[in-house]
């Protein structure tokens, strides 16, 4: 998926764990359109972001053979050499530790799927005939200069605007095709509003561990809930049961927990419970979890009828983003059924 084009939701940190095993002007007028055979193409981050980490450097790989085509649209080894030096550019001024190992351990893949997606979007927008206007281009060009001089001066002016309008023509193919098609209804943002609100609560919740991935070990922790069941304490029986080391001090009760915590299967099966319920075992990489809760209570209580237009807008938003990105991958799947792509060995 290429940058820039899907935003992404903003997450929250989580909290730390407890203390327990789960834990980017011509002279003449005229209008501008995807010309048939493609110039030096450097594409996507470049025009999508507009501020690149390094200026770039003349291509390794001096052979001018074809690596990707997309119908009757190519590109060379060069260029895609010269558009992976940029991404590894702008990920390694961008991002540290984990997520750049992340990241870099994709990139050939990625910045080849990115290419593809740029010359799809480039033949749908001259199949649509979408075009620019002299004037527009020459003022994007010219806002660019004014915000990033440096950067700017990076590239030819032709160059520069090569980029630019095919970035504006990729946008509005996104925009006629995927984005004028979301709408995210009132109805929806109320019922995401009621959704946040059941997931933010936090509740009181004890476990009784049981180490082991094998039968034996399921077959116990089935005793256990049945003499739950049955009516034996819940402290009592963890203390004496439960092989959780922090089952010493807490007796199995964990206290008040939000989602964020632990491991998910362990959150999944807590957050599902009735106050007052047992689960059946919960397998995780520790073995299984007898889990009940004790309580709940709000951390969140949003009237989601009578929302702020602050909470309302950052729903709709979050809605929304999540909505292009499920119409991105869709509209990119059928755009890719529908073309010849061959990607060459450089």
């Amino acid at each position: 998926m290429m940058p820039c084009h899907v935003p992404q939701t903003a997450r929250a940190p989580r909290s730390a764990p407890r203390a327990s095993v789960l834990g980017r002007r011509p002279p003449a007028r005229r209008r501008w359109a995807v010309p048939a055979v493609p110039g030096a193409l450097l594409l996507a981050a470049v025009v999508l972001a507009w501020a690149p980490a390094a200026p770039l450097a003349a291509p390794r790989v001096l052979v001018d053979r074809v690596q990707i085509v997309v119908d009757e649209r190519m590109l060379t080894a060069r260029e895609v050499t010269s558009y992976r030096e940029l991404r590894l550019a702008q990920i390694t001024a961008q991002y540290s530790g984990a997520e750049r190992e992340s990241l870099l351990s994709t990139l050939d893949n990625d910045v080849v799927d990115e290419l593809v997606q740029r010359l799809l979007l480039e033949s749908r927008a001259r199949d649509l005939k979408i075009t620019v206007s002299d004037e527009e281009l020459q003022g994007r060009v010219d806002a660019i200069i004014s915000r990033d001089p440096v950067a700017a001066r990076q590239y030819a002016e032709d160059q520069l605007k090569d980029y630019v309008l095919k970035d504006i023509l990729t946008r509005r193919v996104l925009q006629r095709e995927v984005y004028a098609n979301i709408a995210i209804p009132r109805e929806e943002v109320a019922a995401e509003c009621r959704r946040q609100n059941h997931d933010s609560r936090e509740i009181d919740v004890g476990h009784i561990l049981v180490r082991g991935q094998d039968p034996q070990a399921l077959d116990k922790a089935r005793e256990i809930r049945r003499r739950l069941l049955d009516g034996a304490p819940f402290e009592a029986l963890a203390a004496a049961e439960s092989q959780d080391p922090a089952v010493a001090r807490n007796r199995g009760r964990l206290g008040f927990i939000s989602r964020g915590q632990f491991v998910k299967a362990f959150e999944d099966a807590a957050f599902g419970l009735p106050v007052g319920t047992v689960s059946e075992p919960v397998h995780t990489e520790f073995g299984y979890h007898i889990v009940k809760v004790f309580g709940e209570r709000a951390r969140q209580n949003v009237d989601c009828e009578r929302m702020d237009s602050v909470t309302a807008n950052r729903i709709h938003d979050q809605l929304a983003g999540e909505a292009r990105a499920k119409e991105l991958q869709a509209y990119f799947k059928r755009l890719r059924a529908e073309a010849d792509i061959r990607v060459l060995t450089p």
